[in-house]
């Protein structure tokens, strides 16, 4: 089974974020990191509506609210596609 490595630069409640999450597509990949909360502080939810980042190729926004109503945002790149023994 092919595994996609996607790589998550998130910017939230005053610091940035990163975590890398393997899953088969970007909305896999938004729905294991919104489970997942890398962060440890609860940073919130991404909305799931990713939007391809113009001229660039496999790199994705995508934005959400935290508890408090507070945008969370997140740049999404894929950085490494591999069988899945591999990743």
């Amino acid at each position: 089974m092919i595994v996609a490595v996607f790589t998550f630069v998130v910017e939230a409640s005053g610091g940035t974020y990163c975590a890398q999450i393997a899953a088969r597509d970007i909305l896999g990949a938004i729905t294991a990191y919104n489970r997942a909360d890398p962060s440890g502080n609860g940073l919130g939810v991404l909305a799931g509506a990713p939007v391809a980042l113009d001229g660039l190729r496999a790199v994705w926004y995508d934005s959400g609210l935290d508890g408090a109503g507070n945008l969370v945002g997140a740049t999404i790149i894929l950085t490494h596609v591999a069988e899945r023994d591999e990743a």
